[in-house]
């Protein structure tokens, strides 16, 4: 993604398929670094999103957090 460096999660709205809207983004906290918001180094994304109701919790993990 433009603007980003490292693994981000990026939200979909797709209550339209025919026309997908980005809803938002999360990226593990990091530095940012020439314009760049850069994932924490170490900060894993693994598998799906789990979403309860109007929240989504995303698994990631990290060495040393």
């Amino acid at each position: 993604m433009p603007g980003y460096s490292g693994n981000i999660y990026v939200i979909i709205d797709i209550s339209d398929p025919a026309h997908p809207v980005e809803a938002g983004r999360w990226v593990g906290a990091g530095p940012v670094g020439g314009g760049r918001r850069e994932a924490r180094a170490g900060v894993s994304l693994h598998g799906p999103p789990y979403v309860q109701g109007n929240l989504a919790y995303v698994p990631f993990g990290a060495a040393a957090w």
